[in-house]
């Protein structure tokens, strides 16, 4: 998943679904997170997590 700002790539957000056997329930593995330095005052991290 990709953050953009006005047409420029602010973060990514590397993620892959998954299933706990040992739960019992679908869930996420978020492999990498990243907002480049320029945009990690944007909350911009926030809302690449949130989106899940």
């Amino acid at each position: 998943m990709l953050a953009e700002v006005h047409g420029r790539i602010a973060g990514i957000c590397l993620y892959f679904p998954m299933y706990s056997s040992w739960l019992g329930e679908s869930g996420l593995y978020i492999q990498d997170l990243f907002v480049h330095e320029e945009f990690r005052s944007a909350r911009i991290g926030e809302k690449l997590f949130r989106q899940f």
